[in-house]
């Protein structure tokens, strides 16, 4: 989420990376601390937690679960290649454990490093009932040109989870690359049949009837794919969620606050809003947070977040519109009118 290091959840492309190095008293296991200049780009809080978390550990060398806590914490604060040390002292402990070589792969691939291969199939022969590792494993290996080999585990993460986009999406991809087009035909129908009929099914239709000689069926259906929103790149993991919930940034208690609203959770939202509005409060964040208190009932304190909203943005139209649905529903018609007609003048406003 910071600007740091090379990871998934950063933009940047390149950074050097330095290592400061503290040793345990037990086993003379490397502790890995991010140097100072790269905790100064992050939030107090960040850097805070990872003192913390450090602390414990050189206390306690040979708990597992603080090793653990530390990593995925450094991990989702893109600290990446010093969470892949903290991994691997996880594993150490707890070897028969697939999280922990699973999320070094996942780190490893973010990184563009092929070793990654290595450790989901390691995390496959610990645990062969989670899905998502057949994704995962697939994806890496389509990217490195395995593309026999990603087929296998596409076709194995199907056969546990039918409806399984990531494997229908290259699948398919890939059926259609080798001509193999009754294949690719059998997917793009179980797509359908799993309602993943949007963008990506209507380009690969596409394509298909391209392959199959109908150019004027292929150009209506890239017609309509071209006219659906790109789908969000979002591929099921639950068990990572362990790793995001680590996260303490600003960022990451906004991404948590939206995905619980999103899913209708209003109460963990809730949590996660008025964890973020002690950090780095936005306009947008009171808002968000009065709206799931909305969702439940509770207008009053609705009421108080649509307020300091407009506090800092008088602006806010939404925030205006609310305040005028709460009142109207209470009955204040004054207040319902007050808030209306400003509401008005910034829609206005904004027209003009």
């Amino acid at each position: 989420m910071e600007t740091k290091h090379v990871s998934r959840f950063s933009p940047i492309n390149l950074i050097i990376i330095s290592l400061f190095y503290f040793k345990c008293n037990i086993n003379h296991e490397p502790l890995t601390i991010p140097e100072n200049n790269q905790l100064d780009k992050v939030e107090v809080q960040v850097r805070e937690t990872i003192k913390k978390m450090s602390d414990l550990i050189l206390k306690n060398p040979n708990d597992v679960q603080r090793w653990a806590n530390y990593a995925m914490t450094l991990d989702v604060h893109d600290f990446t290649l010093e969470a892949i040390i903290a991994y691997q002292k996880a594993e150490s402990l707890d070897e028969n454990n697939f999280r922990w070589p699973f999320f070094q792969a996942i780190a490893l691939q973010s990184l563009g490093d092929e070793k990654n291969l290595e450790l989901y199939r390691k995390s496959i022969k610990i645990n062969d009932g989670y899905t998502p590792i057949y994704n995962l494993y697939g994806k890496a290996l389509y990217e490195y040109g395995y593309i026999d080999s990603s087929t296998v585990y596409f076709l194995k993460a199907i056969q546990k989870f039918p409806c399984s986009p990531t494997a229908l999406n290259h699948l398919a991809k890939t059926y259609l690359i080798e001509n193999q087009l009754e294949l690719a035909d059998s997917i793009l129908i179980k797509m359908k049949e799993c309602g993943r009929a949007g963008k990506t099914y209507y380009t690969l239709l596409s394509d298909l009837s391209r392959k199959k000689g109908n150019a004027t069926l292929s150009m209506d259906l890239a017609t309509k794919a071209n006219n659906m929103l790109a789908p969000k790149n979002i591929m099921y993991n639950p068990i990572y969620d362990q790793v995001t919930d680590m996260g303490v940034s600003s960022a990451w208690y906004r991404y948590r606050a939206q995905k619980y609203f999103n899913n209708q959770v209003y109460e963990k939202a809730i949590k996660e809003y008025t964890e973020l509005i002690k950090i780095k409060p936005l306009p947008i964040d009171h808002f968000n947070l009065g709206l799931a208190y909305n969702k439940i009932g509770q207008l009053k304190m609705a009421e108080n977040h649509y307020k300091i909203c407009l506090n800092m943005n008088p602006n806010y139209a939404d925030a205006l519109k609310k305040l005028a649905e709460i009142f109207r529903d209470k009955g204040d018609l004054k207040k319902y009118y007050f808030y209306l007609n400003e509401y008005g003048k910034v829609i206005t406003e904004a027209v003009n």
